[in-house]
């Protein structure tokens, strides 16, 4: 069965219509209640989920366009604050007390001389780190509100996505249309280009190691060890930390020279990519297939912000498109079928005799297949 002949496996259950240019950023809280939404026209908007109404609205004229925003917590509660960065160079946070409702202003942060790119929490050591175009990382330690400005190596380029992994003691930052990627070990920085990447030690200062990648980046994503990124010529490419091999590439037609974001849902097996001709796209994590185009407007539209949650009631994608006047976002739920096959597989004994034996084997059960894989056995099974 070819791809386009095959049922959907998402569907539209709520369009969001708030924003009147573009969209540039999106976030799920963590229990996936509620999202962010900040776009070019100064507005953070906090949505229910559930439901599809709008909880709450900023409106912040003077910090320019959003450009990045993320869920923190102040407390032991999850949902408690949310952090935005803006052309002004600002971070902006808001935060809420217990059992309230709605967030309120907190705290207004200059950080960057220009636009803040990108935002990123550490959810082990309660650190927030951001990345801007006047090519320096700020971290901040929100309890002591103590700033750490890391002047890198000055770079001609705009520095696009930052990333915490090694379970907060690492930064990964990549930046626009140069292939460069810094790694900043709170003890150690890497640098990774189109010709080399370096790491360097910050106490002290040295190099740690260097390496090549052949590939310009749009944007990336940071997957456990994996990190994607857009290549900007003919999709997406996946490569392995730290060696950088690249393990998969995610392919699609470039129209237009965007960074696309990118979203990774482990559970379903999806790889997630903004579109430029009014639809975003849904691929296999594994194999790399396109699976399914999500239609968000007309042809030639720009869809650039994506993100995407998984929970007990299975994925949830958003979309946001980037029009001037009338931009919007749509979420898309899994259909129940879907997911109901992947809750039919977790039970060895709903599993056919022949795959049952597989399952039980001792192999298997230390290392199981993803869930995603023990469907397509089941769908191969049946047959």
């Amino acid at each position: 069965m070819s791809t386009t002949d095959r049922l959907s496996d998402l569907y539209p259950k709520f369009t969001l219509t708030r924003h009147t240019k573009a969209v540039n950023a999106l976030a799920v809280s963590p229990n996936g209640s509620m999202l962010l939404s900040g776009g070019n026209d100064s507005r953070v908007v906090v949505w229910n989920l559930t439901s599809g109404e709008m909880i709450q609205e900023f409106c912040v004229p003077s910090a320019g366009f959003i450009s990045c925003l993320t869920w923190i917590y102040l407390s032991n509660e999850e949902e408690d604050a949310f952090v935005f960065g803006a052309s002004d160079g600002n971070i902006y946070l808001y935060a809420r007390g217990k059992d309230q409702p709605l967030f309120a202003f907190c705290s207004l942060t200059l950080v960057h001389e220009g636009a803040i790119e990108s935002l990123a929490w550490d959810t082990v050591h309660r650190r927030l780190a951001s990345v801007g175009n006047a090519n320096n990382l700020t971290e901040s330690l929100l309890e002591s509100l103590v700033q750490l400005i890391i002047n890198a190596e000055k770079q001609p380029y705009v520095a696009c996505t930052v990333h915490f992994c090694d379970n907060g003691s690492s930064l990964l930052v990549s930046y626009l249309e140069s292939g460069f990627v810094y790694v900043e070990f709170f003890d150690c920085l890497i640098k990774l280009s189109d010709s080399d990447r370096f790491c360097f030690t910050i106490d002290p200062w040295d190099l740690k190691w260097k390496k090549k990648v052949n590939s310009r980046i749009g944007s990336a994503c940071l997957d456990g060890q994996q990190l994607l990124v857009s290549n900007l010529r003919d999709g997406v490419d996946r490569y392995s930390l730290p060696t950088m091999h690249r393990a998969q590439s995610y392919q699609h037609t470039i129209l237009v020279n965007v960074p696309f974001q990118i979203s990774v849902v482990q559970e379903s097996g999806w790889v997630i990519v903004g579109g430029d001709n009014g639809f975003a796209r849904v691929f296999d994590y594994q194999t790399g297939t396109f699976r399914e185009k999500l239609n968000h407007g007309s042809a030639g539209d720009l869809v650039v912000a994506v993100t995407a949650y998984n929970g007990p009631k299975g994925c949830t994608i958003i979309t946001g498109s980037a029009l001037e006047g009338h931009s919007s976002l749509k979420v898309w739920g899994q259909h129940n079928q879907v997911r109901n096959s992947i809750f039919f597989c977790l039970s060895p004994l709903m599993l056919p005799r022949n795959l049952r034996r597989l399952y039980l084997q001792p192999h298997m059960r230390a290392r199981p297949y993803p869930l995603h894989k023990w469907c397509c056995l089941l769908s191969c099974a049946s047959l």
